[in-house]
């Protein structure tokens, strides 16, 4: 039970950073970059994980009764200190269009 426990969690977390990803698009790595520098210095004062500062944070957050948003991102900042995403791909951005469809 402890193993599927875990397993939700993590699925939980992952949702949340993907939401995050979804939301702020090309901003993602730029808004949560201070969300990483507070996990991390608060993972060096208090001698905590990334999971034990995200609750920590998190709790001070939620007392805080502010908007939902920042709890997401603060979720997004620690799963990708746990585990960075994937770089995204390149876009296709043609230097030299061709010939355009139909105008042979």
């Amino acid at each position: 039970m402890a193993g599927e426990t875990t397993a939700l969690m993590a699925a939980q977390l992952y949702r949340c950073r993907s939401a995050a990803r979804s939301l702020l698009g090309d901003e993602f790595d730029e808004r949560i970059a201070p969300w990483k520098a507070a996990i991390a210095d608060h993972m060096q004062r208090e001698r905590r994980t990334v999971l034990q500062a995200l609750i920590d944070l998190g709790g001070y957050i939620h007392k805080a009764d502010v908007d939902g948003l920042l709890l997401m991102l603060l979720t997004a900042a620690a799963v990708e200190m746990i585990e960075p995403s994937p770089p995204s791909p390149a876009r296709f951005t043609p230097s030299d269009p061709g010939t355009p469809i139909g105008s042979a």
